[in-house]
């Protein structure tokens, strides 16, 4: 690929729209140009949003010229099953549509509907010449001048307030905003509002600082019909109104409330949620109200997109219901609000085909023992948290089959479920689960050493430890104050490390996009969007609080307030096992001099995860096996075989990876000390290299 394209592809690894983006896909379209010499890589690089790589059309032709593309990412952005066939435009009378139908009328501050439009032989902005910007801005405002009590500013002539809030009221992107052949139509009389070549040719606005849905949108209606009397727009017979936003073809409308939902905001999943409800949640710094917008705009016209919107309202308004009537039932205080447990466990009960433990767990069970659980609907910790706090994340997160834990003290107050959980993942044979003392081994009689000395198959070895900090709650519960002060004294005990582990601590909150995004793909950092640490409601307030610590030659490091409290990380290149476990165990017992771990002697060291206890250890190579990772199941197999785990190179957050270099780690950790362990992973690992050299 030429350079540029393949940058531009790039941009998009990790997100859902990089699987749009095949080979094929990528090849067929790297020479094509659309009616106005636009390109597919222009389409990828332009973003309407800063934050996240999203498509744009760089001219109307550019959906049919790169159709493979953009038909794809419109079925999945609309949510379109089949073929792609957009309904007769049908604005609908708003006296009898229902629109006084919402659950609470209170909790809405403000309302605004908006519509962009394309005026047919000219591109979007980004393609557009000085010459032809001016001329399109003539033509429109050419039109608008008959438009009844509105008057037509261009920008540079705006008064700066004026300018303030436009760029608030469209969600405008500040770097965006230059000022050339641009202005704004106004009626002030209804504030009714026509903005000029700001990326799509026209966008229509008008809102409310009401809850009047139906009054709003026959003034919009009436308001938008008399200037668009006035042009003969772009539109497509499949695919509706066609504009520069991908997200907006179809009707072209959106509509955007400001609610007061202060429980859902302060879920760290509050976006995915909203997204579940057919809302985008756009940026806010109120801790009280949250701004979402309706955009599923194609396939249906805009009389059934306007009551899918105030559906999408109503189901927010429930939940968010649901969730203040639950903090009621407890005795005391919960740390954070949540959803009903009854609402989380139904929908992990009726996920089909779940591979979730705590279905097993309910599956298990008869009903007068079930019966006898409701008595988790009244429980709650000393640090305030409740069940529903625990089984949030396999009630979202379908492919989280085991929940994260507020607290140690969870694991015995709910010891019902908690003992089956982690009988389950660590093969418990019998009734009684147990852990033996610690053994670490003395370091100068280790057995085992390199096991790749010609460096030919292990890229690297990590082994490391997690860790929680006693009279602190643990990531997915603690509170951001609290986070602060664990940051604070495990940073200080690192800082206090001396000899080849001395280093320096990098709190997140003063580390660079472009140095964290350089740290994870050297696999020293962890990432910001895995879906466990959101859907457990551990990535709240992010990045604060969480930080990282390496030595000179990094190969030693630490993650604070990542999932667990603290992981302790011993890595290095290449297959030495034996100096990446002597630095780490260096590491433990200088900390232990600073830090008071949480230990149990039934669990052995307690963490968020059910699986991450006993030794708390994952000892783990880096792995190239190009040909045993042409049959995955087998390789799957083999690792289970020897007690090992099979992951995708970034890790639990990368299971669909295709590539040939694998992680690998030991999966027990329970039962067994630190010792055997490794020495268990060792033999693993040895035997894997053995089978690797034999299909060469």
């Amino acid at each position: 690929l030429m350079p540029g394209l393949k940058e531009a592809v790039n941009l998009y690894e990790g997100c859902p729209t990089h699987k749009l983006l095949t080979e094929s896909v990528v090849n067929k379209y790297r020479d094509a140009k659309t009616q106005f010499n636009g390109t597919l890589e222009a389409c990828l690089s332009e973003f309407q949003s800063k934050d996240k790589p999203a498509p744009t059309a760089v001219d109307y032709t550019a959906y049919e010229t790169f159709k493979d593309f953009f038909g794809p990412y419109l079925q999945k952005s609309n949510k379109i099953e089949g073929e792609i066939c957009h309904p007769p435009s049908e604005f609908g009378d708003s006296s009898n549509l229902g629109l006084d139908s919402f659950l609470a009328p209170e909790r809405i501050e403000a309302l605004r509907i908006e519509a962009v439009r394309t005026v047919a032989d000219y591109a979007y902005e980004t393609l557009l010449s000085g010459d032809k910007k001016a001329e399109l801005e003539k033509k429109i405002k050419d039109k608008l001048s008959g438009v009844s009590n509105g008057t037509y500013t261009i920008f540079g002539n705006l008064p700066e307030q004026e300018l303030t809030d436009l760029v608030e009221n469209f969600n405008i992107d500040t770097a965006k905003l230059d000022k050339a052949g641009k202005g704004v139509f106004a009626v002030k009389s209804t504030g009714f509002t026509v903005l000029v070549n700001q990326g799509e040719h026209l966008r229509f606005s008008l809102g409310a600082k009401s809850a009047d849905l139906a009054t709003l949108y026959g003034q919009f209606v009436s308001a938008f019909n008399e200037v668009a009397s006035k042009f003969e727009f772009v539109k497509d017979g499949k695919l509706g109104f066609l504009t520069n936003n991908p997200t907006k073809t179809g009707t072209g409308l959106s509509f955007t409330a400001v609610i007061k939902v202060p429980n859902l905001i302060t879920l760290s999943n509050f976006e995915d949620i909203m997204e579940s409800f057919n809302l985008v949640a756009l940026p806010s710094n109120s801790q009280q109200v949250a701004k979402v917008r309706h955009e599923i705009s194609l396939g249906l016209n805009e009389a059934a997109q306007l009551k899918d919107f105030v559906k999408s309202l109503n189901k927010a308004f429930e939940l968010e219901h649901k969730i203040e009537e639950n903090m009621k039932l407890y005795p005391s205080p919960t740390s954070f609000p949540c959803e009903p447990y009854d609402m989380l466990l139904e929908t992990i009960l009726t996920t089909p085909k779940s591979e979730n433990v705590v279905k097993k767990f309910y599956d298990s069970l008869s009903a007068d023992q079930k019966k006898e659980l409701t008595k988790y609907n009244h429980m709650v910790t000393s640090y305030g948290t409740t069940i529903s706090h625990v089984c949030r994340l396999c009630s979202y997160h379908h492919k989280g089959t085991y929940p994260r834990v507020g607290d140690p003290e969870m694991y015995s107050m709910f010891h019902e479920l908690f003992d089956f959980l982690i009988k389950f993942y660590h093969k418990v044979q019998g009734d009684t689960i147990s852990h033996p003392p610690r053994d670490l081994g003395k370091l100068e009689d280790l057995e085992f050493d390199n096991v790749d000395p010609d460096n030919k198959y292990i890229i690297s070895t990590r082994i490391r430890v997690s860790r929680s900090i006693e009279g602190f709650a643990l990531p997915a519960n603690i509170s951001k104050a609290d986070r602060l002060k664990l940051e604070a004294t495990i940073s200080g005990a690192l800082n206090d490390m001396t000899g080849e582990l001395k280093g320096t601590y990098y709190p997140l909150t003063e580390m660079s996009p472009e140095r964290q995004h350089e740290l994870i793909e050297n696999h020293f950092l962890f990432r910001d969007d895995d879906p466990n640490l959101r859907d457990s409601n551990a990535r709240r307030d992010w990045p604060s609080g969480r930080g990282i610590f390496f030595n000179e030659k990094q190969n030693f490091l630490a993650w604070i307030c990542e999932e667990d409290h603290l992981r302790i990380i011993s890595m290095q290149k290449g297959g030495d096992i034996k100096a990446v476990y002597v630095r780490l165990v260096n590491a433990i017992t200088s900390l232990e001099k600073k830090l008071k771990f949480v230990f149990n002697e039934k669990l052995g060291y307690i963490n968020s995860c059910p699986s991450n206890i006993g030794t708390a250890m994952r000892a783990s190579v880096h792995i190239n096996l190009p040909n045993m990772s042409k049959n995955k199941e087998d390789l799957e197999n083999t690792c289970k075989s020897y007690n090992l785990d099979l992951r995708g190179y970034y890790g639990e957050a990368d299971e669909d990876s295709q590539s040939t270099i694998h992680d690998i780690s030991l999966k027990r950790r329970l039962g067994l000390t630190e010792l055997q362990a490794v020495r268990e992973m060792t033999g693993g690992i040895k035997s894997i290299i053995d089978q690797e050299k034999a299909h060469e």
